[in-house]
């Protein structure tokens, strides 16, 4: 699980309305988003979301980025793609309920009040 003080500096993919709840996420979490990219956002235009600045298309594979697309199928897409560096650590506010015996998964969004009890199993990328 994230610490609030790790400080990381991380980039989102995806500049779509859950951009905006993934990008409060990672604040909560002690997290600086670095730059949001998004394919169909031009770099030549200078556009913030949350306050941070849409950067276009991701301009290489080696950038690790936090999935921020609302579509499940899309996301499903992106993360397996291999043209896209996912980071694989799940970021779980602080304020989410997490029972006993909890498996986080990878690349996992867990919000604010979110409730997993006992046992529960999370696969990869569930937002």
């Amino acid at each position: 699980m994230t610490s609030l003080e790790n400080n990381k500096s991380v980039n989102v993919l995806g500049a779509g309305g859950h951009a905006r709840a993934v990008i409060a996420l990672l604040v909560d979490c002690g997290y600086t988003v670095a730059g949001i990219y998004d394919p169909s956002f031009s770099s030549d235009k200078e556009e913030f979301i949350c306050g941070v600045r849409l950067m276009g298309a991701l301009p290489s594979t080696e950038l690790e980025v936090v999935l921020a697309i609302g579509d499940c199928e899309r996301r499903k897409f992106s993360y397996n793609s291999k043209e896209i560096l996912v980071l694989k650590e799940s970021i779980i506010h602080p304020e989410a309920f997490i029972g006993l015996g909890v498996e986080e998964g990878i690349s996992n969004l867990v919000f604010p009040r979110a409730v997993l009890h006992t046992d529960v199993k999370l696969g990869a990328t569930i937002s």
